[in-house]
């Protein structure tokens, strides 16, 4: 039994009820939109925040309802036409291995496929029902666009700084995770002191998923089966090379800029920033950020009773903490 199968134990009746709708929550007419989905459906992730909301609304001893499920379900769908858009901005020939939908079709296509499925998620969120959701999905909406809009001057001016790099996985990856326990929370009508916790807990976990996918671009491509590197050549400097930056002395700091200017073009500049970050500490101040970030979310499991669901949160803190892809 693989680490997944493990962590979904306690909702296993609920996992599967999600994979069901989600199967069935895209009807287009248009055959460019239906072809879409097919690809990207067929290149599903783990659904690691669906996964998320099941357990946070079993750690309160409730059991997932048919409104979880539809939440789960919203949430993937936003998550989803996010990741789209993303691959159009970073101009992305590949995910997972796969081609995108921009390089599959075109920018305009891929945007347009991305809004449509917006819609669908809206029409969802309008037909789950109640003010709170709105505004949490709502706010998602925004948040992500917030990080998406600071991330692109980060990397046009080349400004190199740690608040504005957590600012920005605050602000694309930690609010999806708080906004997937908000939802599960919304969805069994969950107590005000509960919700913040567990929003806390999925800030924490978000940080930290992100982190991850961070060190992985500074990882040997045979550790994680995808090109290393990418983030930098897309113009994102991430934590491992602006821990480096912070610490170098002047020299230093001329030298990492000069090379940063030649990543697009030039894979002897990423090799050298890449051997930089592992040399001097970079990789390793991630992961200690990464730990510290598992550490505070394991602080607040604590302060719930254990259960099965408990249990599997502590697992799946571990397997985003440790994950090879």
């Amino acid at each position: 039994m693989n680490i997944i199968e493990q962590i979904v134990q306690p909702i296993a009746d609920y996992r599967l009820a999600f994979e069901e709708e989600y199967a069935r929550a895209f009807v287009a007419e248009s055959p460019i939109v239906a072809q879409s989905i097919e690809k990207i459906t067929a290149t599903r992730g783990k659904h690691i925040r669906p996964i998320l909301m099941g357990l946070l609304v079993s750690l309160q001893g409730k059991m997932p309802s048919q409104r979880t499920v539809s939440c789960a379900v919203l949430i993937e769908m936003l998550h989803m036409a996010s990741l789209i858009h993303d691959d159009v901005i970073d101009q992305a020939p590949l995910r997972r291995g796969q081609p995108t939908l921009n390089a599959f079709y075109d920018n305009h296509s891929a945007v347009l496929v991305g809004d449509y499925i917006l819609s669908i998620a809206f029409l969802r969120a309008a037909e789950i029902g109640g003010s709170s959701l709105i505004r949490t999905v709502a706010n998602l909406g925004k948040h992500l666009s917030e990080g998406e809009l600071l991330q692109i001057q980060v990397a046009t001016d080349c400004i190199i700084d740690e608040e504005n790099y957590f600012s920005i996985i605050e602000k694309k990856t930690a609010t999806l995770f708080e906004a997937c326990a908000a939802l599960g929370m919304y969805s069994v009508d969950a107590e005000a002191e509960e919700l913040l916790k567990v929003m806390q807990l999925g800030r924490h976990l978000g940080i930290a998923f992100q982190l991850r996918d961070d060190i992985f671009d500074y990882t040997m491509e045979a550790e994680v089966g995808k090109p290393v590197g990418n983030d930098l050549k897309e113009g994102k400097i991430t934590l491992p090379l602006i821990y480096i930056y912070k610490q170098a002395d002047c020299d230093q700091k001329e030298r990492i800029k000069s090379l940063l200017e030649r990543v697009e073009s030039d894979e002897k500049a990423i090799a050298e920033l890449l051997r930089m970050a592992h040399q001097f500490g970079g990789v390793a101040y991630a992961q200690r950020r990464l730990e510290e970030e598992l550490s505070k979310a394991l602080d607040i499991l604590r302060s719930f009773p254990n259960s099965p669901a408990n249990q599997s949160l502590v697992l799946l803190a571990e397997y985003l903490g440790k994950r090879t892809y």
